[in-house]
């Protein structure tokens, strides 16, 4: 009797020990089921956190371009704001039949008219004697600034600035900027409109301030 009691007891034990195991094994599948269900679900919360950063940053991006673009001109509005003809202060134009003008005079009574093409091919077309002298290729220069051609005179202009006997030294340097500034070479215009500005006896010492705060 006592022998059957004890079997019995074992049996239990055995029983409960199954189970505890059954038990436990449910509950880790439970857990894991849990944790899967969780992953899947805080997924696609995290992507959505992520893009929405995202596109806060990206929104604070074009929102900062679009202020530094309201907050700057453009090299080519610059340009146009500041740039004039340089009058014509070496040959006068003698009002009346062109065929009994001068070669030079041609050439200046286009420039003044504001025909500039044809003030160009007339100081192209001057003796060498007048063509290679710096008040022509200065006055030819800017009649190239005004139809656009500011990369091709910056040699020019450059050589009549450097020369200290040039009588229009400082004009020059002021058109070497203008000219960099239509070629959209801010940097070189940037320098020389400093070197303007630092020059208080320079015509143009306001004109350059003023283009030197538009280009910060």
């Amino acid at each position: 009797m006592a022998k059957q009691e004890h079997n019995k007891e074992d049996l239990r034990k055995a029983i409960r020990a199954q189970m505890r195991d059954e038990l436990k094994a449910e509950l880790q599948a439970a857990e894991s089921q849990t944790h899967t269900a969780q992953t899947r679900t805080l997924h696609p919360k995290s992507t959505r956190r992520w893009w929405a950063a995202a596109a806060a940053v990206l929104l604070l991006v074009i929102a900062t371009w679009s202020f530094l673009k309201t907050q700057t001109v453009d090299n080519q509005e610059l340009f146009a704001a500041h740039f004039e003809p340089f009058d014509n202060i070496v040959v006068p134009v003698e009002r009346g039949n062109a065929d009994n003008l001068s070669k030079a005079q041609t050439a200046f009574t286009a420039y003044e008219n504001g025909n500039y093409a044809e003030a160009i091919a007339a100081f192209e077309s001057l003796p060498d004697s007048l063509a290679g002298l710096p008040v022509y290729q200065f006055y030819g220069a800017i009649a190239r600034l005004q139809i656009g051609d500011g990369e091709n005179v910056t040699q020019t202009l450059q050589n009549l600035s450097d020369s200290a006997s040039f009588q229009f030294q400082k004009p020059a340097a002021w058109y070497l900027g203008l000219a960099n500034l239509q070629s959209d070479n801010a940097d070189a215009a940037r320098k020389i409109f400093t070197e303007i500005k630092a020059d208080a006896t320079h015509p143009y010492q306001k004109e350059a301030a003023e283009i030197l705060e538009k280009l910060k």
